[in-house]
């Protein structure tokens, strides 16, 4: 999963850096737009060892802030009837993409 190899990246650099405390949840923290996205990547990154790093919804990240903000965004059918899930509320995509406390080094990978 694109999260988990990012963070391995984030550790290495951090780590060769002498930076020990890189995953403060003041320094990163992942958010997704659905609760079972969330448990998906927690499971993902406990089984490589990363048992602290924090990993929450949108909806609960907000008012919340890290230097380094990974979004997952993961694809949904929806349905007619309200579209594509999260895309359907834009305040929801705004608060997934300032939770950065830099915002003019945001980064969207594709």
């Amino acid at each position: 999963m694109a999260v988990v190899s990012l963070v391995e990246q984030l550790r290495k650099k951090a780590l060769k850096m002498g930076d020990t405390n890189w995953y403060h949840v003041d320094r990163l923290r992942i958010i997704t737009f659905y609760q079972s996205q969330v448990a998906l990547i927690e499971n993902l990154l406990r089984s490589r060892g990363f048992k602290n790093i924090v990993v929450a919804t949108v909806d609960s990240s907000q008012g919340s802030e890290a230097e380094i903000v990974i979004v997952s965004f993961v694809r949904s059918k929806g349905s007619k009837s309200n579209g594509v899930g999260f895309l359907s509320d834009n305040r929801r995509l705004n608060v997934a993409m300032t939770r950065g406390k830099n915002l003019d080094q945001t980064w969207i990978m594709g």
